[in-house]
């Protein structure tokens, strides 16, 4: 009896090495590691900012490097290097810091520490990485210095997407005064400028839809793979019209996806493209079957019934 059991086992063993992992890296979708772990590859998109968007360790930083300040008041970590260089009510919004020169100052350890000089209307300051040069160029340290946001990649971006057509993911637009507005989603919109947002995201991407309505998005530079926010430049724009994937969906369902719209008799695929995936989905059993209801938040509901819409309240 144990001799069955070991040979049932190395069986089964023999059996799953020899079985095929689900591979589409012939479609481009899916890619095997060494180990057999299935790789979903970057999208078109997320390339572009991995090839084009380099965010230096500060050891390679070059003098003139050049930062905008994003605040109204003095950051303590920028420490003026002449205490007389500075009065307690200078502001720093909107100046220009440029990156002058490496520095030195020594802790109470023994230990030699560097420091970032910056330079802004002719004084300088100082910023104290509390890390030795080796341990910043080890690491290919970039500090998050509050409140400066660096020009490099954002006039990167500029120069790249100015006056090129992209395909819009979000109707979450702003007006170029600051409010928040309603939009439509994937639809082509041409870039008319790139400039400076704000800390949290430092990209303020300006744009034009067909129709010449001009709007802005803020977004972060970051890629899909170093960070899970929504607010990145793959999740909301696209470089291929999104409308080729869907040659079922005819024009007047399109036309109420981008804008967000439900319509009795769309199908779970156009629901899901004009309202995003449900946060729940529930099933109903009923005397013709089961109906299924997809949640959005507290006060969206869709009702499906053979796949179709049936009922909604959003």
């Amino acid at each position: 009896m144990n001799r069955i059991i070991v040979i049932l086992i190395f069986s089964t063993i023999g059996f799953c090495s020899c079985t095929p992992v689900s591979d589409l890296s012939a479609t481009g979708k899916w890619k095997k590691t060494k180990k057999g772990e299935v790789v979903v590859p970057k999208t078109p998109e997320e390339q572009f900012i991995s090839e084009n968007i380099a965010f230096d360790g500060c050891y390679q930083w070059q003098h003139g490097k050049k930062f905008v300040y994003d605040g109204q008041t003095p950051n303590i970590l920028l420490k003026p290097v002449d205490l007389n260089g500075i009065t307690p009510d200078s502001t720093f919004h909107q100046k220009i810091f440029t990156f002058h020169s490496f520095g030195e100052y020594t802790t109470f350890s023994g230990k030699k520490n560097v420091s970032l000089i910056f330079e802004c209307d002719g004084k300088k300051y100082k910023f104290n990485t509390d890390k030795t040069f080796d341990e910043i160029s080890d690491t290919s340290y970039r500090p998050m210095i509050p409140n400066l946001i660096s020009l490099d990649e954002i006039n990167k971006l500029a120069e790249l997407l100015k006056g090129k057509q992209l395909y819009i993911r979000t109707p979450h637009w702003y007006a170029l005064s600051g409010e928040r507005i309603d939009g439509k989603k994937l639809i082509p919109i041409v870039v008319k400028d790139i400039v400076i947002g704000n800390m949290t995201l430092p990209v303020k991407l300006i744009f034009t839809d067909s129709e010449g309505k001009e709007a802005m998005i803020f977004l972060s530079l970051k890629t899909r793979s170093e960070t899970g926010e929504t607010r990145i430049f793959d999740r909301l724009f696209s470089f291929e019209n999104p409308r080729l994937q869907y040659p079922a969906i005819g024009d007047e369902a399109w036309r109420l996806i981008t804008e967000g719209k439900l319509e009795k008799g769309m199908t779970k695929e156009e629901c899901r493209l004009s309202r995003g995936v449900p946060e729940d989905v529930k099933r109903i059993p009923t005397y013709n079957g089961l109906r299924e209801q997809w949640i959005y938040g507290l006060n969206e509901y869709l009702y499906f019934e053979d796949g179709l819409l049936t009922d909604f309240r959003i």
